[in-house]
C-alpha cells in the first residue's frame, strides 16, 4: 500500500547530471553505427549481412551494380524530360503562333 510518486528530473537537474563528464570536447565517443560486431572466430562482420542468394544486391558484381545504377539514372532523366519537356515548348509555340490568331467578333 505504498504509493510512490514518479517525477521526472527538472531541466537543471538533468543538465547537471549530464555535464559532469571530464571528457574533452574532441575525445572520441560511442556514436550509433560505430560499434563493430566480431564473430567467435575473430572476423569483423559487415552490416547488413548479405544472404547467400545471388539475387541479393549485396552479392552483385560491380558491373551489375553499375548497370542497375545507370538504369535508374536513365529512367530518372527520362521521366524528368517527359514532365519538363512540354513546358519548355510553350514559350516558343506561343511566340510562333500568336500573330496568326485572329479574333472574330
Amino acid at each position: 500500500m505504498f504509493e510512490e510518486k514518479l517525477t521526472s528530473p527538472t531541466p537543471s537537474e538533468y543538465i547537471s547530471s549530464t555535464s559532469t563528464s571530464t571528457r574533452s570536447k574532441y575525445a572520441s565517443r560511442d556514436f550509433s553505427g560505430s560499434v563493430f560486431i566480431i564473430s567467435s572466430d575473430g572476423r569483423m562482420l559487415k552490416l547488413p549481412i548479405p544472404t547467400s542468394s545471388s539475387r541479393d544486391p549485396l552479392n552483385w558484381s560491380k558491373m551489375k551494380r553499375a548497370r542497375a545504377f545507370f538504369a535508374i539514372f536513365f529512367f530518372s532523366i527520362t521521366g524528368l524530360v517527359v514532365v519538363q519537356g512540354p513546358s519548355l515548348m510553350f514559350a516558343p509555340l506561343l511566340e510562333e503562333f500568336s500573330d496568326e490568331v485572329s479574333y472574330q467578333q
